[in-house]
C-alpha cells in the first residue's frame, strides 16, 4: 500500500494511520477510500494527490553501520526454505509506537512481483515467509517515518 501526498496543502495519507475524523480504518488503501472523501487539512478531493514514490535505503556494509540504520534494515536468514526477519540485531530495537512504527516488510521475487506482505509486523517475533520455491527474493521494511529499508542477510560467526 503507498502513501499518497495532497498538492494543494502537501497531507500525506497513510494507509497505516487511522483517520478518526473521517473514520478510515488503519490499514485501509488509498484506492478503497471513499471518492468523496476530502483532505482533512485543506478539505480538497482525492483527484488532488499523488502517489509518493518509494525512496530504498541501503547499508552495504554491516561492520559500518549505525545505530539508525540497524533499527530500520530488516536482518535475515534462511533456514529450512523459510526466511526469519528481524528488525535488528542485540539490543537495538525498532521504536513501535503511534509517532514511529514499521508500516510492512515484504518480500519480491525476481521480476519485482510481491511475493507476500505482513502490514503492521509484530516487531516483538520474526517474520517468515516461506520461499522455497524462489530462487531469488529481496526483503524490503518501510518506517512511518524514515522510509524503505532493503534487507540485510544476517551473518552469523561460525561455532568453532
Amino acid at each position: 500500500m503507498q502513501k499518497y501526498i495532497c498538492t494543494n496543502c502537501k497531507y500525506i495519507y497513510s494507509p497505516y494511520l487511522w483517520d478518526h475524523e473521517q473514520n478510515i480504518d488503519a490499514g485501509t488503501d488509498f484506492a478503497d477510500v471513499s471518492e468523496y472523501w476530502t483532505c482533512p487539512v485543506c478539505w480538497e478531493g482525492k483527484e488532488y494527490f499523488h502517489e509518493i514514490s518509494h525512496s530504498l535505503q541501503e547499508v552495504h556494509n554491516i561492520e559500518n553501520i549505525t545505530p539508525e540504520e540497524e533499527r530500520h534494515v530488516p536482518f535475515y536468514r534462511i533456514e529450512e526454505g523459510k526466511i526469519h526477519i528481524k528488525m535488528w540485531l542485540d539490543d537495538n530495537s525498532h521504536p513501535n509506537d503511534d509517532e514511529h512504527f514499521i508500516e510492512y516488510i515484504w518480500i519480491f521475487d525476481e521480476v519485482w512481483d510481491e511475493i507476500e506482505i505482513v502490514n503492521l509486523p509484530d516487531l516483538e517475533n520474526e517474520v517468515v515467509f516461506d520461499v522455497e520455491e524462489l530462487d531469488f527474493f529481496e526483503v524490503r521494511a518501510s518506517c512511518n517515518l524514515h522510509g524503505v529499508w532493503k534487507g540485510m542477510e544476517e551473518i552469523n560467526p561460525e561455532v568453532e
